[in-house]
């Protein structure tokens, strides 16, 4: 995955993110992972804030910078940032994108306060809300992120949902409310999982719900275990490491946080892989030795 480089804003300078692709393979996978549908997974350990309107600079592999200007939507600290550029705004970027100039970019790096003065898309601050456009133009139902949707409109949704693409379903799960996250958790595309994790609003129960889908990837368990806000779950810790695709690594570092009586359950758990039972023996046995027994 290509590294983003973040330069955070100044008094005087909004903050900038810009990554540089330097095989075509790396570009083709984030145009695969979201670009078409406006959102921009910037692979950085750096933080900024969510909202934070940032100037983003593309670099595509024949060496042409592609400067715009995107929202932050999502901060996953140490992982990266999910950017949404606005969709009236897409058009004419995605133009620039699939018709780029012939002359490569300067091999120069560009002074760190500012960018060059190659013409920037203007953007404004995205507010994420419920109502969402699909590719055909049909609008999705409105929701109410503070309630249940009623039967009738619920049936409404689940059949807007169906009929939509892979590459709408990614577009709406990253603003999706309550509702039609409950309705996503169960998708079968991987990549509309992505984008589904990275819906700033997703609350514990979907997140619960999501790791009952078997088609969930090694990635997102990790995006999830990674998570301060699910992590701080000793319920969903458990979920994590007793789920057959969570990197092994991954399932060690949940085993040192979670309590005596979840270890025995573990230690005596059918349903787990017999790593993870040698582990909960091995901390039981050292618990007991430590009290003396």
């Amino acid at each position: 995955m290509a590294q983003a480089f973040v330069w955070k804003s100044t008094p005087t300078t909004s903050a900038r993110v810009e990554t540089h692709f330097y095989s075509q393979n790396e570009w083709n996978k984030a145009v695969e992972e979201g670009l078409l549908q406006g959102f921009f997974f910037a692979a950085t350990k750096e933080t900024l804030n969510a909202y934070e309107i940032v100037e983003l600079r593309l670099v595509l592999p024949s060496g042409q910078p592609v400067d715009t200007k995107a929202t932050v939507v999502q901060v996953m600290p140490g992982a990266g940032l999910t950017l949404q550029i606005k969709p009236e705004l897409l058009p004419s970027l995605l133009q620039v994108l699939q018709n780029p100039s012939t002359p490569p970019a300067p091999t120069t790096p560009p002074p760190e306060t500012e960018f060059p003065s190659t013409p920037a898309v203007a953007v404004e601050e995205v507010v994420l809300s419920e109502e969402d456009v699909s590719d055909s133009g049909e609008a999705v139902i409105d929701l109410d992120d503070g309630d249940d949707l009623d039967q009738e409109r619920q049936l409404s949704l689940r059949e807007q949902i169906r009929a939509m693409t892979v590459s709408e379903r990614m577009r709406y799960a990253a603003r999706a409310g309550r509702s039609g996250r409950m309705l996503l958790v169960t998708d079968h595309n991987p990549n509309v999982m992505k984008f589904l994790i990275r819906n700033p609003r997703i609350g514990r129960e979907e997140v619960h719900r999501l790791l009952m889908n078997n088609r969930i990837t090694p990635d997102i368990l990790n995006i999830i275990a990674k998570e301060r806000k699910w992590n701080s779950s000793e319920e969903l810790r458990m979920l994590l490491i007793r789920h057959p695709k969570t990197p092994s690594g991954v399932v060690m570092k949940l085993m040192n946080s979670i309590s005596e009586r979840n270890l025995r359950t573990l230690a005596r758990s059918s349903n787990v892989k017999d790593s993870i039972k040698r582990t909960a023996l091995q901390k039981l046995d050292k618990l007991r030795r430590s009290r003396g027994y």
